[in-house]
């Protein structure tokens, strides 16, 4: 029996074409939902590795004595002692700066500002749980002796705003600067 060219053709009928698109559709709904979570996730660790690099490179220009003496504050009067990290609660970006004091009122007004952050990804912010102000962690010039001000337990909360979601920032009392997922 001789078969027409419609009976030879390959193709898909209707129905499996229905059937494919639906399957596919499913698919898409159950990921798009851990897709959205992974993005929000990432979007956290990225500003926790931003944090944690701002930190370091002000224990850096701390240690080898960056600016140390050509740097006058206070308008002039006084040469910055501190690489300060300012980390502004509830802000997407933090500053670096210097210092010529350390505590509530060095933190509130940095003598200098050499560079802000670009701002974190998605809706990331800073929070310093229970704290009403902003925090500072302060590097003597050459020893990179640490102080901290207003910091939670030595630690700084990266928080995505919407989701609860948190990642801190630790520094420990060697001055090792790293990241956890709650603070210790």
């Amino acid at each position: 029996m001789l078969k027409s060219p419609a009976q030879t053709s390959p193709g898909f009928t209707l129905v499996e074409l229905i059937v494919a698109v639906s399957i596919l559709t499913i698919i898409s709904a159950a990921s798009i939902p851990n897709f959205s979570t992974f993005i929000k996730s990432q979007n956290l660790v990225q500003a926790q590795e931003s944090v944690k690099n701002g930190i370091r490179d002000a224990q850096n220009r701390a240690i080898t004595g960056e600016d140390s003496t050509s740097v006058l504050c206070d308008g002039g009067t006084a040469v910055c002692t501190h690489w300060v990290v300012k980390l502004i609660k509830g802000g997407s970006t933090y500053a670096v700066g210097k210092s010529n004091g350390v505590g509530a009122l060095a933190c509130d007004a940095l003598d200098t500002t050499d560079f802000v952050s670009d701002k974190f990804p998605g809706d990331v912010v800073i929070n310093m749980a229970g704290l009403d102000n902003d925090a500072c962690i302060f590097y003597e010039f050459l020893t990179a002796d640490e102080s901290d001000y207003n910091l939670e337990c030595s630690g700084t909360a990266v928080q995505a705003l919407k989701d609860g979601l948190s990642k801190y920032v630790v520094v420990n009392s060697s001055g090792l600067v790293m990241g956890a997922n709650a603070c210790p």
